[in-house]
């Protein structure tokens, strides 16, 4: 995703990001667990109320056939040659290692997320760790609608921001107030997704967005998800650490299998990613070594 106009973004924030009354702070609640005694109860509340609109919307929407998604499990795909608890443990745990690592002025910065800051981004990945948790504990006894390439479905067009669940994030983002409220509650719910993740079975299957994975593929998908993040991060801040080889590799093969091509090989595997998923244009040099492929890029995934 690019940057677009943040005024809405902007006045949202303005407005939730207000200084709390420090008359007040008798009576704010002493929430140690998540560091939230220095915000109002009502301020926490409506954290708390915005965190399970975003968590439940993502987890039980159903997914929206684009016309370019398959919806089928493609049997007998080519699978990564790394093993997925590996990428998915590397990757989700690079993320989070370079998030805590910012600087809180960073947090105000653009992402490579249209119409996010950094703090929009941050804020998202809570919601997909909270999404990990649900998805693990939701049993399905069906066989599998989708693999890891058929669970992203394809849009028609990039991305603007104004998704009513992109706004939402926004908001969310903006009553934590503090970067560092951020950077304990990712860690905590980032944490818990991550050894949920290692404790359960690959081959069980699970339901998410009225779909039925693996959990292997469920993981898979997700490689995808924290590599992609990982580079919106590093896209306005050149000192955050780049995602690890491994797993933009993985990303790749998963991106590669989606678009059903393989990239040209001269393209680095984060520049791939990048051009492929829209987050960058195409040099013409690019583009020529594309080919015909170009035609079907890029894949805006959702």
């Amino acid at each position: 995703m690019g940057q677009t106009d943040l005024s809405w973004a902007t006045a949202v924030r303005a407005t939730l990001a207000a200084p709390a009354d420090p008359g007040t702070i008798a009576g704010r609640a002493r929430l140690e667990h998540y560091m939230f005694a220095r915000i109002s109860p009502a301020r926490y509340l409506t954290l708390a109320a915005l965190l399970l609109c975003c968590s439940a919307a993502m987890h039980t929407a159903p997914r929206r056939h684009s016309g370019r998604g398959g919806h089928s499990v493609r049997r007998g795909h080519r699978r990564s040659i790394f093993p997925i608890m590996k990428l998915f443990g590397q990757s989700w745990t690079a993320l989070r290692t370079a998030i805590g690592e910012l600087r809180d002025e960073d947090f105000a910065q653009p992402s490579g997320c249209t119409g996010w800051l950094v703090q929009d981004l941050a804020c998202h990945l809570i919601i997909n760790a909270q999404d990990v948790l649900i998805t693990l504990v939701t049993p399905a006894d069906t066989e599998p609608t989708r693999d890891a390439a058929s669970y992203w479905e394809l849009a028609d067009v990039a991305p603007t921001g104004e998704d009513p669940l992109d706004t939402l994030t926004v908001r969310l983002a903006a009553a934590y107030v503090d970067p560092s409220l951020l950077k304990f509650h990712l860690d905590d719910v980032g944490s818990a997704a991550g050894r949920a993740a290692e404790l359960t079975d690959l081959a069980r299957t699970v339901r998410t967005r009225g779909q039925v994975l693996t959990v292997e593929d469920y993981l898979a998908a997700y490689v995808l998800e924290w590599t992609l993040h990982h580079l919106d991060l590093t896209a306005h801040l050149p000192h955050v650490r780049t995602p690890p080889a491994d797993s933009l590799r993985g990303a790749r093969e998963l991106l590669e299998r989606i678009a059903g091509f393989a990239f040209p090989q001269s393209l680095s595997d984060a520049e791939a990613l990048l051009v492929g998923t829209g987050r960058r244009t195409p040099t013409d040099n690019e583009r020529k070594q594309l080919g015909e492929r170009a035609v079907h890029l890029p894949l805006f995934l959702r």
